[in-house]
């Protein structure tokens, strides 16, 4: 195992994720997907502690909404979208 390789697995077990689910079901489906592409991205770039909202807001248009706050290296990196299905709005 390469030695960056093995950073990246050190650092991955000390990420925090803090989960708000509204209006959907927060199954433990819905927050291993979340969870398996915040590491796929940590794979780019540490991430300590991740505290993700997603809603899904019916009186809204688009009805899903993500929030998402990620400390990193340097500043925090902060993120918000908003779309028609829950998996598009998660991959913007």
């Amino acid at each position: 195992m390469n030695q960056s390789h093995m950073n990246s697995a050190r650092t991955l077990e000390r990420m925090k994720i803090q989960y708000r689910i509204r209006g959907l079901n927060g199954s433990a489906d819905l927050r291993n997907w979340l969870t398996q592409t915040l590491k796929r991205l940590q794979d780019l770039i540490p991430i300590s502690d991740a505290a993700v909202v997603v809603e899904r807001q019916r009186d809204q248009a688009p009805p899903f909404r993500v929030f998402v706050s990620l400390a990193v290296p340097g500043p925090d990196i902060h993120a918000e979208a908003r779309e028609h299905t829950l998996q598009a709005v998660w991959l913007k």
